[in-house]
Parts: structure tokens; sequence; C-alpha cells
């Protein structure tokens, strides 16, 4: 009877612990790449320009996501076309290195979608990531930007600095483009999810987020 009371106590434990770090931050992007078995064509992100999805979804990073004012060396910015984000809310939103279209990238100064330096500085370029969802039909399509303070951190810029720890903001919105979702780090009474409420979500998702204090 005690060896039963011991195993059922453990067993308890176990299920009361919380989820371990793997659990609930995205998968890492490691920081090299196998080349696909298929390469694509070098079209600059024609795939994603082209698509006619909304752009329902945004998520921004940085090194310093509690610094309010950007003046910071990078600053990028995750946007998702995705005609249905409920479903990437039930499902979780999960990407890595396998879903980077490389062949696509290119840099520029195109500073459309750049947010502003408090300290006005000026931006050295941009560099463009384009990713697309595995599953077939896919789900949503997507573009990172990169805006660095200098070319040196644009040019040899690694995907793996984007994470759970570095996102600053997440929004959504649904397909008539009115918001659905907002997260901003370090402001929890403006987070909200007015589909799921606090349904834990998973992958990129940084809220709400399972046995997550605000």
């Amino acid at each position: 009877m005690v060896g039963g009371s011991e195993s059922h106590e453990t067993a308890a434990e176990i299920e009361a612990s919380p989820p371990s770090y793997e659990d609930i931050c995205p998968r890492p992007m490691p920081g090299t790449y196998l080349l696909p078995a298929q390469p694509g064509l070098a079209i600059s992100g024609k795939s994603y320009r082209e698509n006619e999805q909304r752009l329902s979804m945004s998520f921004g990073f940085c090194p310093d996501p509690s610094n309010v004012s950007l003046n910071q060396d990078w600053v990028a910015i995750l946007m998702v076309k995705c005609h249905n984000v409920p479903r990437l809310m039930r499902e979780g939103f999960h990407w890595d290195a396998a879903n980077v279209i490389r062949e696509e990238a290119y840099v520029d100064q195109d500073f459309t979608f750049a947010r502003f330096r408090q300290d006005r500085k000026c931006w050295a370029g941009t560099r463009h990531y384009f990713l697309k969802d595995l599953q077939q039909p896919p789900r949503w399509i997507a573009t990172i930007e990169v805006f660095a303070l200098n070319q040196t951190t644009l040019f040899q810029f690694k995907l793996n600095k984007l994470s759970r720890e570095t996102t600053k903001w997440a929004t959504a919105n649904n397909q008539s483009g009115h918001q659905i979702y907002h997260w901003h780090r370090g402001f929890p009474d403006s987070w909200f999810n007015v589909v799921y409420d606090d349904m834990p979500m998973e992958g990129w998702w940084p809220w709400p987020k399972r046995n997550q204090a605000i």
C-alpha cells in the first residue's frame, strides 16, 4: 500500500509540474541550413507579394524587447498572410528553418514597415526573408523584414536571433481588418484575444501560454 501511495503521489507531482521550456517556446532556428531538396528561383519574394491572402498577423522582435525606444542594433518584423487566424490560434503557429524560402531573400533600403527610432538614427538597410507553411494546402505565407543600424549586422544576421525572449509585440486581425489579438511586452493591461480569451496557444504566439502568469 505504501508503494502504491508513493507511486500515486509521484504521478500527481509529474502531472502538476509546469511544462518544460521546450514545450512552451518556439523551436529555435538552427545556425546553419540544409539546402532544400527542390531549390526555387531567386524571385525576390514574388510568391509572397502575389499571394492574395490578407496580411493578418505581425510579430515584432529586437535584442532588448524591454527597451521602449527601439534604439537598438536591429528590429525584425514577421508579417503573415493568412485567411484563417483562429485556426492558427487553435493549432498553433509554428515555423523554423524548413519554412524559409532561401532563394527569394534579398536586401535593399525599403523602410516602409520600419519602426521609428527615438534617437533619429537611420537604418542602414533592410534584409527580406520569405517563409511558407509546409502543410498542404498551405495555411499561411510570410515575410520577415530585418532593419539594421549597420551593414555588418544586416549581412551577418541569423534568424536564430528571433525567439520568444526577443519578441516585443504580436497582433492579429480578422478578414475584415478588425483587430482580434494584441500582445505587447510590458503592458499586460492591453493584452487581449477576443476570439479565444485566455486559451493557451502554441508556437510563436507569445501569450497565453500554459501556466504563464501575467
